[in-house]
């Protein structure tokens, strides 16, 4: 599975995003996801940025998540709102804050 996973950046792509859209992110646990991040930053080496997906339905999730990818070295997130409250009832800016 990593092989498959690895072979983009491989190839010479320039970004890995952990986690990301295709990544099935909602099925995964916390630890689950800390521990993709975990395996894309020991794999990556520092050759190429890796940014990981912060997103949930929880934004205390979202936050945790984002703290662990700072203390493990990801070069950035990828934070979108959680997709369980209606866009008209909160302001994005509020939730990136």
């Amino acid at each position: 599975m990593l092989n498959n996973y690895f072979k983009t950046w491989k190839m010479g792509d320039g970004l890995i995003h952990a986690c990301g859209i295709c990544g099935e992110w909602d099925t995964l646990s916390l630890n689950e996801r800390k521990h993709v991040f975990d395996l894309t930053i020991e794999e990556v080496k520092g050759k190429v940025p890796v940014i990981a997906t912060i997103d949930s339905t929880n934004v205390q999730d979202s936050i945790e998540l984002a703290k662990y990818a700072e203390k493990i070295g990801m070069d950035g997130v990828l934070a979108g709102p959680p997709f369980s409250i209606p866009r008209w009832r909160m302001k994005l800016s509020l939730f990136l804050r």
